[in-house]
């Protein structure tokens, strides 16, 4: 590795530890920077928490282009030629290469994207609904200027194309189900999403099912749907047994980096699992011993992080900083009504109930303050009689 890029690493590391408040405003230097590709490195590790930071990010053309894919975009690391997914690193080449091939119309479109956010979805809507229509046909016969820089090897340009311009295809009806993926998504986008890749078929539905079932809180829904409409079912199966292996409860919990995150993201596994052990999907002997050990994953690792956000963002905190471990103590709490979901309530019982007595005895500046952590952990009642 470089000079350089050991210095990237390190700088990288350290942003990914930063205080939230400061991570916002490197977010808010980084989107303002003309050419952000080297910069795009140093938020590598930082990434699994800037959904939790809700920073208006702006509307870039390139941001608006992958949305569909949203979810399948991992680290150039992560990524395996034979997966669903694509390597961060490909999407500035892709985007340039769109954006030459689209001309005029993507400085119309970059006009369009001045001075807004992605949280104004009606403009996303509107610049989407002409983008990926358009993209899905740009040209993507030789690797773009800047491929090289990617770091991927010049044959895997044409199937990241091609499963990008099947995505582009059907985006206007994918992406509003991709980003309800925490409501289900609802069947009617789900229907509207999966139509015309189950018509299509092969990239088109698989690239479809893939993005779907990476936010879906539902997926068992999302394959009933597809069945449904693909009769012979077999894309659909194979897409949920792809997305159950690449599932690690242990990867997704860690890289909760509060709290109110880690709570966030047990309850997302928690729905996962509940729906799959509920669905049609589950029948098949292999898959449930498939969701058996998805499940006991799923428990052993929700309690490793419940206990070492306990020490780290509670009983860490010093007396005085009553607000964080209040918003510490409603994190904990949260994740704890997850966990008991995937298995083992008492233990989570016990934790809260220690913590409580610790932060009632020694932790808390006033009986005030331990009165309102304890009520937090432990419930009005039970707080009551620890604090007397």
């Amino acid at each position: 590795m470089t000079q350089i890029g050991t210095d990237l690493r390190l700088l990288g590391s350290v942003l990914a530890a930063a205080p939230a408040e400061k991570l916002a405003r490197v977010i808010a230097m980084v989107d303002g920077l003309r050419d952000r590709s080297a910069a795009d490195r140093l938020l590598d590790g930082a990434r699994p928490r800037l959904r939790g930071l809700a920073v208006p990010r702006p509307l870039r053309l390139a941001r608006v282009l992958f949305l569909p894919l949203d979810g399948l975009i991992v680290d150039a690391n992560a990524w395996k030629p034979d997966s669903p997914t694509l390597p961060r690193t490909a999407l500035a080449p892709l985007a340039a290469a769109v954006r030459t091939a689209l001309g005029a119309e993507a400085e119309a479109l970059d006009a369009l994207c001045a001075g807004r956010t992605l949280a104004e979805l009606s403009a996303v809507e509107a610049i989407g609904a002409r983008l990926w229509p358009a993209a899905a046909q740009a040209p993507t016969v030789r690797p773009p200027p800047g491929w090289k820089e990617s770091g991927l090897p010049e044959r895997f340009h044409a199937l990241l194309a091609e499963r990008c311009r099947a995505a582009w295809r059907h985006g206007v009806r994918l992406w509003p189900a991709v980003r309800a993926g925490a409501e289900g998504p609802p069947e009617s986008l789900l229907h509207a999403a999966l139509r015309g890749p189950a018509q299509e078929g092969g990239l088109a539905l698989d690239t479809a099912l893939h993005a779907l079932l990476a936010r879906a809180a539902r997926p068992g829904r999302v394959v009933e749907v597809a069945t449904a409409l693909a009769p012979s079912g077999a894309a659909a199966q194979h897409a949920l047994d792809a997305h159950l292996a690449a599932t690690d409860p242990a990867a997704r919990l860690a890289s909760a980096s509060s709290t109110a995150l880690a709570a966030c993201e047990a309850w997302r596994l928690c729905e996962m699992i509940e729906d799959l052990e509920a669905s049609a999907s589950a029948a098949p002997p292999q898959r449930r011993e498939r969701l058996r050990a998805l499940r006991r994953a799923a428990d052993a690792a929700c309690r490793h992080r419940f206990a070492a956000l306990l020490q780290s963002e509670l009983l860490g905190h010093g007396a005085e900083d009553v607000a964080a471990r209040e918003e510490a103590a409603r994190g904990l709490a949260s994740l704890a009504a997850s966990g008991r979901r995937l298995g083992g309530a008492e233990s989570y019982d016990a934790a809260l109930r220690n913590a409580a007595v610790r932060l009632t005895r020694e932790g808390a500046s006033s009986r005030a303050d331990a009165l309102r952590l304890a009520e937090i952990l432990v419930g009005p009642e039970a707080a009551l009689r620890l604090v007397g």
